[in-house]
């Protein structure tokens, strides 16, 4: 029985991977015997896995959830350079501080950082809410980023629906 029970676990374990790969890309486990390394240790790894694979899954799913005009977004220089990783407002500095800290992206590589949001805009869900003093939709996505440390992070980005185009407004880590 235990043999059973051990060749069925594989099995499930194996198709389970298969579906991570097929959702999260290049994001997911890369071997079958690394997954089951990192689900069997728990840990904030295997947690945020989860977490992107639901997320993403979703959208599939549910691709009227899909952030309006996802393929074009933008999101300016400065919003880095001088909110993020420099100038001299306190909460775009501290939101800056905690992607360094956390993903390590700062001043000398932001633009990877414009890159991940921009790039991850079509994987998830979105949800309006509310609205920007200049009367545009604002709308909200949870992002799983793993940034250059490959440490994964739940950032919430926010964009104004700007009726060809998707603004960034703000993005910052949040915990789950």
């Amino acid at each position: 029985r235990a043999g059973r029970d051990r060749k069925t676990k594989l099995y499930t374990d194996r198709k389970q991977w298969q579906n991570y790969r097929a959702v999260l890309g290049a994001d997911g486990p890369k071997s079958f015997s690394g997954f089951r390394r990192m689900k069997t240790a728990n840990g904030d790894n295997w947690k945020f896995t989860q977490l992107d694979y639901r997320r993403r899954k979703r959208l599939i799913d549910h691709p009227d959830l899909a952030l309006p005009n996802a393929d074009k977004t933008t999101a300016a220089k400065d919003k880095f350079t001088q909110y993020l990783f420099g100038g001299t407002n306190a909460d775009g500095l501290a939101k800056g501080s905690a992607f360094e800290s956390r993903l390590g992206y700062n001043i000398s590589n932001w633009e990877e950082l414009q890159r991940q949001l921009l790039g991850r805009a079509q994987l998830y869900p979105a949800v309006m809410n509310g609205q920007t003093p200049q009367g545009y939709h604002k709308y909200v996505q949870n992002m799983i980023i793993y940034g250059v440390k490959n440490k994964p992070a739940n950032v919430k980005v926010i964009w104004a629906d700007e009726e060809t185009k998707e603004r960034l407004i703000t993005a910052f880590i949040e915990e789950v």
